[in-house]
């Protein structure tokens, strides 16, 4: 028995730095204060985080578990549900004795070019048989666009800049933490380019 989709979608380790420093916020926002500093960085990590979850992205290379129940999905090539995808770790799996295995890189092929990106079965390769249980399969994988912030697209540094721009701006009249969604517009309407279809 198979899914398509993903059991549970983990975050391993997450982005070193963000798409935009507070510095470089701070001049296209105008803001001279030095006070609000905290705030701001705090603002920009949430700004990021909504709008990975909102484009199905990764803005900074970031490591990732994509868990199946039950055995490998019967969907072919495996799309992964984070982009854009930079290169898979790993691929284990709970075979039928129940002993944590590895499938050997030789045998997957990773196609980085594709959004989602894919891993296919090697010519002739069929997935192993698994355990029946929960969490059977993992696979581990890097999505960014790389390890720096000028690797991000400019509309996403943009969207986050407006969505931190609104916060601040109706942060005395929505409380210390405004919500996100509907908040800007405009960041919403850049967001929407970025967005990849659900895999």
């Amino acid at each position: 028995m198979s899914y398509k989709k993903p059991h549970n979608l983990i975050k391993i380790t997450d982005a070193a730095s963000e798409p935009i420093t507070t510095a470089d916020l701070k001049t296209q926002l105008r803001i001279d204060l030095t006070e609000d500093d905290t705030l701001l960085g705090n603002w920009i990590k949430m700004a990021r985080l909504y709008a990975e979850d909102f484009t199905r992205r990764s803005f900074i290379n970031t490591t990732w578990d994509v868990k199946y129940d039950y055995g490998f999905p019967c969907q072919h090539p495996i799309e992964l549900p984070r982009s854009p995808l930079a290169s898979v770790t790993s691929i284990t799996y709970i075979d039928t004795n129940g002993d944590g295995q590895t499938v050997t890189a030789s045998d997957y092929n990773v196609d980085t070019s594709a959004t989602p990106g894919r891993i296919y079965r090697d010519y002739g390769y069929s997935w192993p048989s698994t355990q029946a249980i929960e969490n059977a399969v993992t696979i581990r994988f890097v999505a960014g666009y790389g390890s720096a912030a000028s690797s991000v697209p400019q509309t996403i540094i943009q969207a986050i800049a407006l969505m931190v721009g609104a916060m601040y701006e109706y942060r005395e009249a929505m409380g210390q933490i405004p919500p996100l969604e509907g908040l800007c517009p405009a960041a919403e309407s850049l967001l929407w380019m970025e967005r990849v279809l659900e895999a």
